[in-house]
C-alpha cells in the first residue's frame, strides 16, 4: 500500500474521474471533490466495489460547492487537522454556463469553481504538499493556443460586463495556468512541481448546462467518446515528471510557462483582493 494522499476536484466525472481511477490502481489514498452529494457517494461505491476489498488505501467523495469560497475555505482547515501530507493536487474542476450565475459571494460561479477555489485550495494545503514526496500540482487546462495568451480583462475582472459562456470558461483555464507558473516559482523551495495539461477529448458531463439543441449534441458526441485522459493521467503520476516544473503538457510535448513577471503579479494581486473581498482569512494570501 502506498502512504501517497491524493486530491482532486471535479472527481466524480470526467477527466477527474479517470485520474481518480488510475490512483486507486497505484495505491494512492484518494479524496475526491464533486458538488452532488448523490452522484459522489455512488462513484465512491462502485470505485470500492471494484477496487475490492483487498485495497486497503482510502476512497473517500467530499461534497463540496466550489463556488462558495468559505465552505472551501472551511474544507481547507478540515483538511489540514486531518491529514500530514499532500503528494498530488488535481484541479480538473470546471462548468460550462450559457448565462452568468454568482457564488454565494458574489463572484461569476465559472471563475470561482475553476479558477479561485484552486487559488485557495493550492495556497491552503501548501504546507502539506512540502512533506509530500516529489509533490506535484496539475491543473486541467487546454490547448496552447486558448491557454498560453494573455487574455484577462482587469478591468473586468469579475466578468460582469459582458458575459458569454465559452469565454468565460477559456478564461478561467487561462488563469489555472497563470497559477501554474506562480505557484511554480513561490513554491519551489518546498520541492512542489507544476503543471497544466491539455486533457484531450473526455466524456463528461461539462455540456449537462447548455441549451437544449447543444446539449443534445454533447451527449450525442458523448457516445463516441474515451472516459480516460491518458494525458492527465501521466501528468499525475509519471515518475519522469519529478522534478519538472512550470510546464503545459500538450499531445506530448511540454511547453514552458513563461508569461510575463507583471502580468502574472497583476493576476495574483486580482485574485487577492478577490479573495479579501469574500472576507476569507489573511493566512490564505
Amino acid at each position: 500500500m502506498s502512504d501517497k494522499v491524493a486530491l482532486v476536484t471535479g472527481g466524480s466525472d470526467g477527466v477527474g474521474l479517470s485520474v481518480v481511477r488510475a490512483l486507486i490502481q497505484n495505491q494512492y489514498h484518494v479524496y475526491f471533490i464533486g458538488s452532488n452529494a448523490a452522484k459522489g457517494k455512488k462513484v465512491e461505491a462502485e470505485l470500492k466495489h471494484l477496487a475490492g476489498p483487498q485495497h486497503k488505501s482510502t476512497i473517500q467523495f467530499i461534497q463540496l460547492d466550489l463556488s462558495d469560497l468559505k465552505a472551501v475555505e472551511q474544507f481547507c482547515n478540515e483538511f489540514r487537522q486531518s491529514h500530514s501530507r499532500l503528494d498530488l493536487l488535481l484541479f480538473s474542476a470546471g462548468v460550462l454556463l450559457p448565462s452568468r450565475q454568482t457564488s454565494p459571494q458574489g463572484i461569476e460561479k465559472t471563475f470561482a469553481i475553476g479558477y479561485i477555489s484552486a487559488y485557495i485550495i493550492a495556497k491552503s494545503l501548501s504546507a502539506l504538499m512540502e512533506r509530500g514526496d516529489h509533490p506535484r500540482i496539475v491543473a486541467v487546462s487546454g490547448g496552447k493556443g486558448l491557454v498560453l495568451k494573455e487574455r484577462l480583462n482587469f478591468d473586468d475582472f469579475n466578468n460582469e460586463k459582458f458575459y458569454i459562456g465559452l469565454k468565460s470558461a477559456i478564461r478561467t483555464v487561462h488563469s489555472k495556468v497563470v497559477l501554474m507558473q506562480w505557484l511554480g516559482d513561490s513554491l519551489a523551495d518546498m520541492g512542489v512541481d507544476t503543471i497544466s495539461v491539455h486533457p484531450g477529448i473526455v466524456k463528461s458531463s461539462l455540456g449537462q448546462n447548455l441549451p437544449v439543441p447543444l446539449n443534445w449534441m454533447h451527449k450525442l458526441a458523448s457516445l463516441v467518446m474515451p472516459r480516460q485522459s491518458s494525458s492527465t493521467i501521466y501528468a499525475c503520476t509519471s515518475e519522469e515528471l519529478n522534478g519538472v516544473t512550470r510546464q503545459h503538457l500538450e499531445g506530448g510535448k511540454q511547453t514552458k510557462l513563461n508569461f510575463k513577471a507583471e502580468y502574472v503579479q497583476r493576476v495574483i494581486e486580482s485574485t487577492q483582493a478577490v479573495v479579501q473581498k469574500a472576507g476569507l482569512s489573511s493566512k490564505i494570501i
